[in-house]
């Protein structure tokens, strides 16, 4: 459980997973009394492994808590419960839904990984962008095991905490959840430091400057280009395989053109890393001219529209990009393109 107050999730690809909607962050209903867990009949992974949170690239132990199955907590029988928990190193904000099923890109893994129904994909995007206008414009927050009982999932034991893996849960039919909200920021910003996952970073966090709700914009644009496509738009790596921000810069220009002059101009030390003064890249990486949106939008019979909302969502400046809202009316996302 992460240390950082919890609601929009620039910590990810946007997890969706199907379940039933939430509406209340409190609950008349009283807590649940503690269960007694199992204590044996677990796999025991190994100490070198690294699993769950630990595969972050900025992973720091202590900003997550060191949850054991079973101990007491304000756990409710209601959708979505918050409260604060104190550990060895200070305060957790904790958010606790009702047990979701598998996740989009769990599913797609599994059943479609050549890539969802276009119709789908709509309705999965339609869903996000309602959950992020709520938290933009309501909440004013930046988002960043069933089976236990019976069947103790496998987790690693270290000194000071144990590490539980996820369990996947069948899909059924139902609405989508927005999840994991450990990176989450409350207020629109800006606010500073590494989040999302690499080959998820807006521009803004690749050039150190500050951040807010269009980094969620920015998720949501590629969160419906994976659901609809096979390969990712950008994997912030060269031809040889190497993960470097140089490479990954080098895809954004392969996609969207250069940047304006006016963003580059928002840090000027780190724009020296890659541009020089009058902005020409300075090489670092070989941009890959074949990387283009038309060029590797490869499902869609028209991908006019699909790709107009892409562009949309997915700007060099994050001021020029539409917002929730707007996105929600987006003649691509609504059927209405002509």
């Amino acid at each position: 459980m992460d240390q950082t107050a919890n609601i929009i999730n620039p910590d990810s690809n946007m997890p969706i997973s199907t379940g039933r909607p939430s509406n209340t962050l409190s609950t008349s209903k009283p807590p649940e009394q503690a269960r007694s867990f199992p204590s044996s009949g677990f796999t025991a992974l190994e100490a070198d492994r690294l699993v769950e949170e630990e595969e972050l690239p900025d992973y720091q132990a202590h900003r997550f808590y060191p949850v054991h199955l079973g101990e007491d907590g304000a756990i409710s029988n209601d959708y979505w419960t918050l409260f604060v928990l104190t550990g060895p190193d200070g305060e957790h904000v904790v958010l606790v839904f009702e047990a979701a099923q598998m996740s989009l890109r769990d599913m797609k893994l599994v059943f479609q990984p050549e890539g969802f129904d276009e119709r789908l994909v709509r309705g999965a995007i339609t869903e996000l962008l309602q959950a992020l206008d709520f938290l933009h414009t309501h909440a004013e927050a930046v988002h960043t095991d069933a089976k236990e009982m019976t069947s103790p999932v496998p987790r690693k034991l270290t000194a000071t905490r144990t590490i539980y893996l996820s369990r996947l849960m069948r899909p059924k039919e139902g609405p989508m959840l927005l999840s994991d909200f450990g990176e989450a920021r409350i207020g629109p910003g800006p606010h500073g430091g590494d989040i999302m996952p690499l080959e998820y970073r807006a521009p803004e966090t690749l050039l150190y400057i500050g951040w807010g709700y269009p980094v969620d914009i920015w998720s949501v644009g590629l969160t419906a280009w994976d659901l609809l496509e096979p390969k990712k738009l950008f994997t912030a790596r060269d031809e040889d395989g190497d993960l470097y921000d140089a490479a990954h810069l080098a895809q954004l220009i392969a996609a969207l053109g250069p940047p304006p002059p006016e963003f580059l101009a928002k840090n000027a030390e780190r724009r020296a890393d890659f541009w020089d003064e009058h902005g020409n890249w300075l090489g670092l990486a070989p941009i890959p001219h074949s990387r283009t949106m038309e060029a590797l939008e490869t499902r869609l019979g028209n991908k006019s529209g699909f790709l107009r909302f892409i562009r949309r969502a997915l700007s060099w400046m994050p001021e020029k990009r539409a917002t929730a809202k707007e996105l929600l009316k987006d003649p691509w996302l609504t059927g209405e393109e002509v």
